[in-house]
């Protein structure tokens, strides 16, 4: 269910719109260090110096994040700030990184913002009193380092600290029939009028609403088994213009409303943005119908139909991203597999946490850096990364938990783009017959999966990198993936007999392993 009485964003003045989106939040103090006075930002889940931009940000590898790493080392700006962190007490730090900060919206070609970024979570509201030390202290720490080294005297570089929901994605479903049936259904029109009476009733927000929705939003995939935790939410988006720091007192009065609905436990979410649903770009196929067939059964670009929430052993898996290739045309990237499932404990989580192991080669694709070269014959290949990128660092010095870690898939991009591709042949060449309706299904769920974000795995957690070697100088590549909803979790689980001899012929049959693991579980945990 969703209502929304007033313009949308697009409708605007573009121009008006962009200037709004890139001007910086409202200071809510000010400090100095020895490159002269900052301004800071503090608000729930995020503080930051000097004031960023609105979220939506992106954060990616820049030439200005390559200059601060090779004049004062990333890593030991990071060092420091964790040090600082500890004494301060700021608990819950997920990562801390150097990085650009680029506001998400009209910004093609606009210059981001260096940024030591740390991600932690929000343990309670005390945290904001913390955070804010923490921050003035490190950027004055920054500045020094800065100002000492004499060659980055025009970079200014942040400091933010935000909480680690905002860097998570975020799902929407409509809400139950359950709640609908208890009185929302009739008391919906009165509950949006009231809550856009109280959001007109401010300055700060009067003529800023852009929508008011109702439906669940959480951290939960949409469609999967826990969609169900996520939480009713009254959701109103606001845009650019409307300034952050003005918004605890508009929260505070639409949640207390909010509690009169006693039939109901509905949550209240106020941000810039409106959440839209995008369809999942598929790539034009570029072959032949007859070169498709053999790449298809060479590189096994066949998926098993329908697609499953869970993912076991032994499942296909990529980066979730498309490659700019040297012809200008978008290239699938590097199709991996998911070796197993582990448990790992760490001191971030020092119960244990359930991660996916695979190879570090897959996940290169996910860093800047990346090359695709393509030859005379139009045959893509893969190339050195380019010196000081974020992938050429990487491949040194290994990955560590980060906030700008790339997303992992499953199914794969190359495997959809094909069942796609397949599907729609198939369609077409079946006209109106009952065939061809069945096989219209399978396309729809399929598209529907990719469209509705289902196939995001998680994000990669750690990965050993090409340099380290083991005791006998043999090289590593490993990498864990983090799952983002604990649906995708699967088994362990080894393949049956008919998977074995589905793979191979019989003439290679040899290869298949003894009968007692067909369909057996790897060893338990000890």
């Amino acid at each position: 269910m969703a209502f929304n009485p007033y313009p949308s964003p697009e409708s605007a003045d573009d121009e008006r719109r962009k200037r709004a989106r890139l001007r910086r939040s409202e200071a809510t103090s000010s400090d100095s260090s020895d490159a002269g006075e900052f301004t800071i930002f503090n608000v729930r889940h995020r503080v930051a110096a000097p004031t960023p931009h609105p979220l939506p940000m992106n954060t990616v590898w820049d030439d200005q994040c390559r200059s601060i790493d090779r004049e004062l080392g990333a890593e030991a700006l990071a060092n420091e700030a964790t040090r600082i962190l500890t004494i301060e007490k700021v608990e819950g730090v997920v990562s801390v990184e150097i990085a650009s900060r680029v506001p998400y919206i009209g910004t093609i070609g606009e210059m981001g913002q260096p940024t030591l970024l740390i991600v932690a979570r929000w343990l309670d509201e005390g945290c904001s009193a913390i955070w804010e030390r923490a921050v003035r202290r490190i950027k004055k720490s920054v500045d020094l380092k800065r100002l000492q080294n004499g060659n980055l005297s025009n970079i200014d570089i942040a400091v933010e600290i935000i909480a680690e929901e905002h860097k998570r994605p975020k799902y929407i479903s409509p809400i139950s029939a359950e709640l609908l049936a208890r009185g929302m259904d009739k008391d919906w029109a009165r509950i949006k009028d009231k809550v856009a009476d109280i959001m007109d009733s401010y300055p700060a927000t009067a003529g800023h609403v852009t929508s008011i929705q109702l439906f669940r939003l959480g951290f939960s995939m949409v469609g999967f088994s826990m969609d169900d935790e996520n939480p009713d939410t009254v959701y109103v988006s606001v845009d650019y213009e409307c300034l952050e720091t003005k918004w605890p007192p508009i929260v505070g009065e639409v949640q207390q409303f909010l509690r009169q609905i006693t039939y109901a436990n509905l949550k209240f979410h106020l941000e810039h943005n409106i959440i839209e649903q995008c369809t999942f770009p598929l790539l034009p196929f570029r072959r032949s119908p007859e070169e498709l067939r053999v790449r298809q059964r060479q590189m096994n670009l066949v998926l098993k139909i329908p697609y499953q929430t869970r993912v076991d052993l032994g499942a296909d898996i990529s980066t979730s991203n498309y490659l700019s290739g040297s012809d200008g045309n978008l290239y699938s990237p590097v199709v991996g597999t998911l070796g197993c499932w582990l448990e790992v404990k760490t001191p971030t989580y020092p119960n244990g946490v359930t991660l996916a192991l695979t190879n570090f080669h897959v996940v290169r694709s996910g860093y800047d850096g990346f090359p695709i070269f393509v030859n005379d014959k139009g045959l893509p290949r893969v190339g050195r990364p380019k010196e000081g990128s974020k992938l050429w660092k990487v491949d040194d010095k290994g990955i560590n938990p980060s906030a700008n870690a790339p997303m992992i898939e499953h199914p794969s991009r190359s495997k959809h783009n094909h069942g796609v591709h397949n599907r729609q042949i198939m369609v077409d060449r079946f006209g109106e017959s009952p065939s061809a309706a069945s096989v219209k299904k399978e396309l729809d769920d399929i598209v529907a999966f990719f469209d509705n974000g289902r196939h995001v795995l998680g994000t990669v957690f750690c990965a050993s990198g090409y340099k380290r070697r083991t005791a006998n100088n043999g090289r590593l590549d490993w990498a864990l993936v983090m799952p983002l909803d604990k649906a995708r979790i699967g088994e362990n689980k080894l393949p049956i007999l008919e998977a074995w001899m589905e793979k191979y012929d019989p003439h290679s049959f040899h290869l298949v392993p003894n009968s007692p693991t067909f369909g057996g579980l790897l060893q338990e945990p000890t």
